[in-house]
């Protein structure tokens, strides 16, 4: 059970990485508040923020992640559709392991374009930022990074207890 514990966490928090500057920071049109997330791209302003970014550093940021936008709403959509489709397949009313396999490899294709234009972005991003500004940048990541793991062991906690309470 642990090992299957480690590893789901593991590949939320590499989702959770990548998608720090990812889907919504490429795309800053308004949406609903989520619990601890705010409107779309509001997490990556307040990073923003933190970076006392000159005027010439916020345009020229601002002409990234706009030059990215569309792409990335593109992206978005492919992936909503792709995970939709495992999902109905994960659950489906009988087990196919092809159909599953199928579906989380479409999926894994979509997540795999969007890392990379994050990941362009990103790069972009970061040849904008002084020294100070990535030291303080990575400072963020690594509060972030323990922040999401302890918010996952805290999510996990209860389905482990109910686990525990039901498998003995």
């Amino acid at each position: 059970m642990k090992g299957i514990k480690s590893i789901v966490v593991f590949w939320v928090l590499v989702y959770i990485l990548t998608g720090w500057i990812g889907v919504y920071a490429l795309d800053s049109a308004p949406g609903p508040s989520g619990k601890g997330h705010g409107r779309h791209g509001e997490g990556f302003l307040k990073v923003l923020d933190q970076l006392n970014l000159t005027e010439s550093q916020k345009h020229a940021i601002a002409n990234i992640l706009k030059q990215n936008r569309e792409q990335a709403r593109e992206l978005r959509s492919e992936m909503f559709a792709a995970k939709r489709n495992l999902a109905d397949a994960i659950t489906g009313n009988s087990f196919n392991e092809g159909a599953v396999r199928s579906a989380a490899q479409q999926a894994a294709a979509t997540e795999e374009q969007m890392a990379v234009l994050r990941a362009k972005a990103f790069d972009e991003i970061r040849n904008q930022l002084t020294p100070e500004q990535i030291e303080t940048l990575q400072k963020i990541r690594a509060d972030f990074a323990s922040k999401i793991q302890q918010r996952m062991e805290r999510r996990m906690s209860p389905i482990d207890q109910w686990i525990d309470q039901n498998s003995g």
